[in-house]
């Protein structure tokens, strides 16, 4: 049975790749990642973002032409065990898109 209506992993890949490229979009994923507490998912998640960013020129790849990861291991386990601590406390980090300064200079005139 030929299944037309699924996307194959790389038609997947460029339509993942495609809404991250819209901030709002990338700010969900990431966020939704970080609730699963997961290492490996967040780090995929970071790695999907910064490959839109990229593609996007919003974000300059030099820095992200060397073979080591965004984050190492130990820094994500440090996320990890932020967010329980933050849950114990009843409360939550979450990421957002960063709003430019001009807006809430005016805000404070």
């Amino acid at each position: 049975m030929k299944n037309g209506n699924l996307p194959t992993s790389k038609s997947y890949q460029t339509c993942l790749i495609k809404s991250l490229k819209n901030l709002d979009e990338a700010a969900a994923y990431l966020d939704v990642s970080l609730e699963e507490k997961d290492i490996v998912l967040f780090a995929l998640a970071l790695n999907h973002v910064k490959e839109a960013q990229i593609e996007q020129g919003l974000l300059n790849p030099e820095p992200f032409n060397q073979p080591s990861n965004l984050l190492s291991e130990n820094d994500l386990a440090s996320v990890i065990r932020l967010l329980d601590y933050l849950e114990q406390l009843g409360l939550q980090l979450t990421i957002s898109v960063k709003q430019p300064a001009h807006i809430f200079e005016s805000v404070q005139s």
